[in-house]
């Protein structure tokens, strides 16, 4: 399978993703999270945050998961609905 039209998909996502990001993240953003994500959990227990570092990581997870059921979705759309299009894209 060619990778364009997930690629596509991604690029004219990124408004979406957007959007879900400041559902998800609010208060401390993307990169509080990502912050969370790349501390180890010992670090965050000594600092007394690791209930914030897991709820950050929990909600990391479940925007990564939206996003990726997100394009899924509009990717099998996409091959179902427009067989022209997904023809175009097929080596």
């Amino acid at each position: 399978m060619n990778p364009l039209p997930l690629i596509v998909l991604v690029v004219l996502n990124l408004p979406l993703f957007g959007l879900l990001s400041g559902i998800f993240f609010h208060q401390e953003g993307l990169a509080g999270a990502l912050k969370y994500w790349f501390m180890p959990d010992l670090v965050s227990l000594f600092r007394g945050e690791y209930i914030d570092d897991q709820w950050a990581e929990a909600k990391l997870l479940l925007f990564a998961i939206i996003c990726g059921l997100a394009l899924v979705s509009e990717l099998s759309f996409l091959e179902a609905q427009c067989p022209v299009v997904s023809a175009y894209f097929v080596e």
